[in-house]
């Protein structure tokens, strides 16, 4: 006798620019960690340099039903005021956050 256990999914995208695509490897994660770099206004630099603005790593999270969202990998230029990436993705993907040092969660 056998059965099926449902394990966890966690997925990482880290330097890389926004591709629908993407969105089918992610699909249905419980933990997504995606780079935000850039907000929206700097989608252009985003694109420039391989990387993704909060509101494309939500976009993505919204359409793969992922479980949730931890945003990492901002640019310094956001350091003293994280809050405008984390509003920037909640505004599409609810259940978002920026990362924290040392942040612990459960799974």
């Amino acid at each position: 006798v056998s059965y099926i256990q449902k394990g966890r999914k966690i997925s990482i995208m880290m330097d890389t620019s926004y591709f629908k695509e993407i969105e089918k490897i992610v699909e249905d994660s419980d933990l997504l960690i995606s780079e935000a770099t850039y907000s929206k206004e700097l989608e252009e630099k985003a694109s420039e340099y391989n990387h993704m603005t909060a509101e494309q790593a939500a976009t993505i999270a919204k359409n793969a039903k992922v479980k949730r969202l931890i945003l990492t990998h901002l640019s310094q230029r956001y350091e003293s005021d994280d809050t405008i990436i984390g509003k920037e993705a909640k505004k599409i993907f609810k259940n978002s956050e920026v990362a924290q040092d040392l942040m612990q969660m459960k799974i």
